[in-house]
């Protein structure tokens, strides 16, 4: 729903929408700040792979018959039909000694000793752009997955939001530090919650499991990215079924509802889909004469967005 509303959510994306697999859609490279726009019309490699297709009936199969784990049988299926069918290459191995990545500790932080007057507006806006996606992804995701596993209260909040919150930045801060990907909330852990796992409990025995499967990283890096690919669709169909609670009767909320479902898949990015839901919302509002609805935070957060497009114009973005 927009912000206002009493159960706002933004379960659609991929890392914004799971029902588009990772490599679905097709870059387009746009003339204005190299923005990357991804056409959902058209069917993916990925789909097209018989293990996709063949464990795809599978899964859907075991979800419908509530089988634990359905998602996680169908992801091992696929990456063994895929290395039978030699359409991706089995393990080389199965046990192997980590080897940590040293090389990459601390490369965060090369270069602040170059910045001065000149180059500081740059560095400041960067940073704010990375905050704003960073922000709103982590928004969007814990939206989501709460509404999911059905931790969102009956004003639209998620309980202890700050803690979930503080993870993601510490997180995303640590993994730059050690030179790793960015790490942070993903739109997969609904599949987890699908299953059952809504406590933090949960994320404590996944994160021992990452830590076991450090000496086994010859048999899962050989799992191929398509492996997941049904399993994310199964699980965009199962949060996409939150749209129900949206009062598409009201054009303050569906107007602003249906573009920020439209614009996440499309833009690859839960941020944009947030920025057009937080602009149209106050406007269709004030349009109707309830403007006074509208907290003084909306609309500076609408001002927000609109000044991050103003800098994406001019490429300062």
């Amino acid at each position: 729903r927009p912000p206002g509303s009493r159960r706002w959510r933004s379960p659609l994306r991929r890392r914004s929408c799971p029902s588009l697999p990772r490599n679905s859609p097709i870059p387009v490279r746009m003339p204005q700040g190299e923005r990357f726009f991804w056409m959902a019309s058209r069917i993916t490699d990925a789909v097209w792979k018989p293990p996709v297709q063949i464990t795809g009936i599978l899964t859907s199969a075991l979800i419908a018959r509530r089988i634990k784990g359905a998602l996680l049988w169908g992801i091992l299926a696929t990456a063994v039909l895929g290395w039978i069918l030699q359409i991706s290459p089995p393990p080389s191995g199965i046990v192997a000694l980590p080897q940590l990545p040293v090389d990459l500790v601390g490369q965060a932080f090369v270069g602040l000793g170059q910045i001065n007057g000149a180059n500081l507006t740059n560095f400041l806006a960067v940073t704010f752009v990375f905050l704003f996606v960073d922000l709103f992804d982590t928004v969007g995701t814990l939206s989501g997955v709460g509404i999911q596993a059905g931790m969102i209260n009956e004003r639209g909040e998620l309980p202890r939001a700050g803690a979930a919150f503080m993870a993601d930045a510490v997180g995303t801060t640590v993994g730059a530090i050690l030179g790793t990907s960015t790490v942070t909330t993903f739109i997969e852990s609904a599949s987890g919650v699908s299953e059952g796992g809504r406590s933090g409990f949960t994320a404590v025995v996944t994160a021992g499991f990452f830590i076991l499967s450090i000496f086994f990283i010859p048999l899962f890096s050989a799992i191929p990215g398509f492996a997941t690919t049904a399993a994310l669709v199964i699980v965009g169909v199962l949060m996409v079924g939150n749209v129900s609670g949206i009062r598409w009767s009201d054009p303050a909320e569906s107007i602003p509802s249906f573009l920020t479902i439209l614009v996440m898949p499309l833009s690859y990015s839960i941020a944009e889909g947030l920025a057009i839901g937080f602009i149209t919302y106050p406007l269709i509002k004030a349009f109707q004469g309830k403007s006074h609805e509208i907290s003084i935070a909306i609309w500076i957060l609408a001002a927000v967005f609109v000044l991050r497009f103003i800098l994406l114009g001019l490429g300062v973005a």
